[in-house]
């Protein structure tokens, strides 16, 4: 997982942005297209880009994604051992810069903070259309490798 790809990031991305824009109710004074939790990611986003870097935000939203996949999707486990190791890359990789343990742990709660974040706005976005969130993700595996290595065959 530490492969960070365009393609793996911008499937998880491309699928939140037709999740959004395809939601069924849309709060006044939306923009055309966009879904009611366009709000929060973008938010969400920029919180964790500040806080981690554009590519460990990246890396971390497809990691929820899988997250909330493996839980709302029958048929789709997630591989718990390959999810806990990318996790723990993910928030480790800093270690060896990071010799304070006051700084690792912090480094770890910003993770898992932004991890959970992430999550919940994709179990939202699965919540709002479940079946094309589903439909999304399963040709979200199929076509990416990064993507597939965190679930189950």
């Amino acid at each position: 997982m530490r492969r960070t790809t365009a393609t793996g990031i911008a499937i998880a991305l491309a699928a939140l942005a037709s999740l959004a824009a395809t939601a069924a109710a849309q709060p006044d004074g939306a923009e055309a297209g966009r879904g009611p939790l366009e709000p929060a990611w973008r938010h969400a986003t920029a919180m964790a880009a500040r806080s981690l870097g554009p590519d460990d935000a990246g890396r971390l939203t497809l990691l929820a994604y899988a997250a909330a996949v493996g839980r709302t999707c029958e048929g789709l486990a997630l591989d718990r051992d390959r999810y806990r190791a990318a996790f723990r890359e993910l928030a480790e990789e800093r270690k060896a810069q990071m010799l304070d343990a006051k700084k690792m742990r912090s480094q770890l709660r910003r993770v898992s903070y932004h991890l959970g974040v992430a999550t919940g706005l994709f179990l939202a976005e699965s919540a709002l259309d479940s079946e094309r969130f589903c439909t999304g993700a399963r040709e979200s595996i199929a076509a990416d490798p990064e993507i597939a290595a965190l679930f189950t065959r």
